[in-house]
């Protein structure tokens, strides 16, 4: 069928993956098809205790199930009508995204039916219902788990996914170093992230048509951004590029009156010296320091 060929693009592990395959097929064994099979069993949803337990009902129409769905829209940011079958859900419900809010959103589908299984398992088997905030909680760190280990997912943080997933959903692409990701401080510190280039070095700065050559990024405790800043430097060096990032990333936080707790992160050895006083600083730097 190569209209769920979505199930096996390697998003999902693998027995994410053949669950999916099975629901598509509708071989997982909710009651409706254990009865099929010729086992003896009263046909009663174990999570609604009214209805029937079969698949379209059990994984998107009770009222548990379709909760989440329209939780997981309005992440999305869109208004969609709930599709009639969960094949709709995976191989039909399409939105316009861009490249790496396709890659969250087709990752958001199997994990949200995966974690409906999950739950309906426990209450059967182990008599354990969770609430639907920590089942929503398993949802969330599940998608940035599951596309931390993959090769289109591995550039998007955990913080992303917990706090920033709207935005996440409409984001193009991610710049940044492989396997790079944002380290979350401790609670009530705030944390800038600066960087600086030079094209040349020294020469015109690699930003755009030249023109720029730092930003600066200053996020809470949960990822929340406070302040960003890109800007131009002309002809400067790399170093030059980077010290005066670290500068303004300080005062940008100084000036917030933001307390005195604070974890300041760059890429540059060079910066980390001059602050520790480990290397002399360059006579051509140290006129933005006096």
């Amino acid at each position: 069928m190569p209209e769920i060929a979505i199930l096996w693009k390697r998003l999902l592990p693998l027995k994410v993956q053949c669950f999916l395959w099975l629901k598509v097929q509708n071989r997982v064994l909710t009651v409706d098809n254990l009865i099929k099979r010729g086992k003896i069993l009263p046909n009663i949803c174990l999570l609604c205790k009214e209805d029937e337990e079969i698949s379209d009902h059990l994984f998107l129409h009770y009222l548990f199930a379709s909760g989440i769905w329209m939780w997981a829209f309005d992440k999305l940011g869109a208004a969609l009508v709930m599709p009639p079958s969960v094949i709709r859900i995976l191989c039909n419900l399409s939105v316009t995204l861009l490249r790496t809010g396709s890659v969250v959103w087709q990752a958001f589908r199997g994990v949200i039916l995966w974690e409906i299984w999950r739950e309906r398992n426990r209450i059967m088997f182990e008599g354990i219902s969770l609430l639907v905030g920590k089942v929503l909680e398993k949802i969330l760190h599940s998608i940035w788990l599951y596309l931390f280990v993959t090769s289109c997912g591995h550039n998007i943080s955990e913080v992303d996914v917990l706090h920033n997933l709207l935005n996440l959903f409409h984001l193009g692409f991610q710049k940044c170093r492989p396997k790079g990701r944002w380290i979350v401080p401790p609670l009530g510190v705030y944390k800038p992230n600066f960087d600086g280039s030079s094209l040349g070095n020294p020469g015109l700065a690699g930003f755009g048509t030249g023109l720029a050559g730092f930003g600066m990024v200053l996020r809470d405790c949960m990822g929340n951004v406070i302040f960003s800043y890109a800007g131009p430097l002309g002809v400067r060096t790399a170093n030059y590029a980077e010290i005066f990032a670290l500068l303004f990333s300080l005062h940008s936080f100084v000036e917030r009156n933001l307390g005195t707790s604070y974890f300041i992160e760059g890429d540059t050895l060079n910066v980390v010296k001059w602050c520790k006083g480990d290397q002399k600083l360059h006579w051509e730097l140290k006129s933005l320091l006096f």
